[in-house]
């Protein structure tokens, strides 16, 4: 994620760069669901997506690599 490319679009969509490393987080309740919902929706779980989510592909980002 500190590639140039992806910061210049990560800062597109959200106003700002994301962190250049790994970020471990705990979530619990209504943020946990939102989070599983996300995945549903990227095609990563099966289950209930969220239905409030907008999908922005951030270019040259592959599932596999």
């Amino acid at each position: 994620m500190a590639q140039p490319h992806y910061q210049n679009q990560f800062k597109g969509v959200l106003g700002a760069g994301a962190w250049p490393g790994t970020l471990n987080i705990d979530l619990y309740g209504d943020n946990l669901s939102n989070y599983k919902g996300l995945r549903v929706l990227a095609g990563l779980e099966e289950g209930e997506s969220a239905e409030s989510a907008e999908p922005i592909r951030i270019q040259g980002f592959e599932r596999s690599g």
